[in-house]
């Protein structure tokens, strides 16, 4: 409906309006395993920019109070730089992420291009470091299946680790 934000993977194509309805087009030009597909619908406060020559989309849900949530969103560009000296080039044609106010996500997840951030990481003074963490999987994290629980750490180890870099860098 008219009045929502819809969010996705990879850059945005734009809105068109139709009467009562909007849609919103989005578009991922790399290869994406099917649990990074990810697609946010509701009233949020969203920020349209471009960093490096690329889209950066953030959007942090109206129901939160501006904050700690929107100013870790607002420091993505730079977590994304800091991760750069780290590890090579961003790997993707956009950058943002989303936060979430919904009890039952309780998680953030490495969603391509735009993680999704549960608003319960930003009830601290600092959440920037879920950011570096969840970002770093746009590297590596991403790029690997495991075939039983107990490897997860090939996904989540690495992103742990960038978050300390981060943490050490700040």
């Amino acid at each position: 409906p008219k009045g929502l934000s819809a969010f996705s993977n990879g850059v945005p194509r734009g809105t068109q309006d139709d009467g009562s309805w909007t849609t919103w087009t989005w578009t991922e030009g790399r290869p994406m395993a099917s649990y990074l597909a990810t697609v946010v619908i509701g009233k949020y406060r969203t920020e349209n920019g471009t960093h490096k020559g690329k889209p950066l989309v953030t959007g942090v849900s109206e129901s939160l109070q501006p904050g700690v949530a929107d100013s870790a969103m607002a420091r993505t560009g730079e977590v994304a730089d800091f991760l750069e000296t780290q590890f090579g080039p961003y790997p993707f044609d956009a950058y943002g992420g989303v936060v979430v106010n919904d009890q039952r996500i309780r998680y953030a997840l490495e969603t391509q291009s735009r993680p999704v951030y549960s608003n319960a990481f930003f009830d601290g003074p600092a959440a920037d470091w879920v950011v570096a963490h969840e970002l770093a999987h746009q590297w590596f994290g991403d790029s690997v299946s495991i075939a039983n629980w107990r490897d997860i750490w090939l996904n989540e180890g690495f992103a742990s680790y960038a978050e300390w870099l981060w943490e050490e860098h700040n």
